[in-house]
């Protein structure tokens, strides 16, 4: 046994070290927080927003789809866990928050799936890393695709004809790639740049490419669903600001502001800086107010990835060992 294997060992032996680390976790997860939700109120140009009634039930519409994007997270993690562990669904959907908490923490959120490990056997660890990590993708993949189609209608939209061949032929490829990844997880071996790195976990790789592909296709298809709820809130939130929005160009801009802040690197906080930046970008070139965009961008973080990661950090807590 090396010196590591031996120091995880002692830790996992003493119950008081145990907790002080989840205690110290938590903190610093919450500390995190209420920096960027500080840092992120200096952006915002309050005055704009004038509360009422109406604001009110777009508000709570918003606040009713976060509940259903994160419980259709938490339904994909349920299912790809079925081939390991069974897992109620109020156990997965608390996993999927105490992830997010932990993903806010990490680049690109790829640290969701310490969190998502809090009530998933030690024995099945490395197996869930995998399977998360592999619901991910179908969320990439999917906006991925999508995001490409709404950039295509502002192609449209603003007749930019020359640039069509170049658009649709990236376009085209990416999506190609995607979803040869997504259904044969095991090509990604077969890429020179990922190769060293993702042998070590070759069985989990192989586990995910024998799925049924019944059951990677439900994945995708609930991506899909979690994805129109992203679109859905954005246009909610336009309509806080402005009456007579134009729904399709919205959704298109919002699609084409997904797909930029997913191919882009980040490094806390679940992008919202980057988010912001973008959308000023693409929703400025359709000379939309930037002021709006900024507040939706914030509100839309607010209430999907702030108050859902708060929530997230109780759950990492009070986890229990399992």
């Amino acid at each position: 046994m090396n010196a590591g294997s031996r120091w995880l060992k002692v830790v996992a032996e003493n119950k008081k070290l145990v907790n002080l680390m989840k205690l110290t976790v938590g903190i610093l997860l919450a500390y995190f927080l209420y920096r960027q939700l500080n840092q992120s109120i200096k952006l915002i140009d309050f005055s704009r927003f004038k509360f009422n009634f109406q604001i009110g039930i777009y508000l709570s519409i918003v606040s009713a789809l976060t509940f259903v994007n994160w419980g259709i997270e938490a339904k994909k993690w349920q299912i790809l866990m079925s081939s390991i562990q069974v897992l109620r669904y109020e156990k997965a959907f608390q996993s999927i928050l105490a992830g997010l908490s932990t993903g806010l923490m990490t680049p690109n959120r790829l640290g969701n799936f310490i969190g998502r490990l809090v009530y998933v056997k030690k024995e099945f660890h490395s197996k869930a890393i995998a399977q998360t990590q592999y619901g991910n993708l179908s969320q990439f993949v999917t906006s991925i695709c999508l995001g490409v189609l709404s950039f295509s209608l502002l192609i449209y939209y603003f007749d930019l004809a020359a640039f069509y061949s170049i658009i649709y032929g990236i376009s085209f490829t990416f999506i190609l790639l995607g979803f040869a990844l997504y259904f044969n997880p095991l090509l990604i071996l077969k890429i020179p740049f990922f190769k060293a790195s993702i042998l070590k976990l070759k069985p989990e790789v192989m586990a995910l490419a024998a799925l049924p592909i019944a059951v990677k296709s439900k994945i995708l298809g609930w991506s899909f669903l979690r994805y129109s709820v992203f679109i859905v809130q954005y246009n909610v939130l336009f309509l806080i600001f402005d009456s007579n929005p134009n729904f399709l160009l919205t959704s298109a801009l919002a699609g084409t502001t997904f797909l930029l802040t997913t191919i882009s690197p980040s490094l806390f906080f679940g992008k919202l800086l980057v988010r912001e930046s973008v959308a000023i970008l693409v929703f400025g070139w359709a000379n939309f107010d930037l002021s709006i965009v900024i507040m939706v961008s914030f509100l839309l973080w607010l209430f999907n990835l702030f108050i859902p990661g708060l929530t997230g950090v109780l759950f990492w807590l009070k986890k229990q060992d399992v």
